[in-house]
């Protein structure tokens, strides 16, 4: 006689997600208080998530490059390890650019390229005032 033993399923671990990412937080400006026609430097945290990315393309945009946004600049990451972060820095030239500015960033790797996911781009404001406001005296009164 044969005896039927109960078959505990084997559960695979979850798969976390195998992506690189960046987020608005991790999108930063400098100077401190920049104002229209300075160079700002721009550097955005792209993070490695599941497993290392070889060839990680970082992209630098004056809007959303899916509405017509201008490209800055960018810099290719040869490699991030999973779990690890790493950060991309341009220069941008902001000449004729005052007011606010949605700074875009999107990241892929080599084998990101055709399959984009949403927490692949971030963008954060910027404001840029124009540079003779910094110079304004205060309003005296007459006496």
């Amino acid at each position: 006689a044969y005896a039927t033993l109960p078959v505990k399923p084997v559960e695979s671990p979850p798969m976390g997600p195998v992506n690189v990412r960046v987020t608005s937080e991790g999108i930063a400006f400098g100077p401190e208080a920049p104002v229209a026609g300075q160079t700002v430097h721009i550097s955005a945290t792209v993070e490695a998530e599941g497993r290392a990315h070889t060839h990680v393309a970082v992209e630098f945009w004056d809007g959303d490059p899916r509405q017509g946004g201008q490209f800055i600049g960018g810099e290719m990451i040869p490699m991030i390890l999973a779990g690890e972060t790493a950060t991309a820095r341009v220069a941008w030239d902001s000449t004729g650019k005052g007011g606010a500015r949605d700074i875009w960033v999107t990241v892929a790797s080599e084998d990101t390229f055709e399959d984009l996911h949403h927490d692949n781009r971030a963008f954060a404001r910027l404001h840029l005032p124009p540079p003779y406001l910094q110079y304004l005296p205060l309003a005296r009164k007459e006496t």
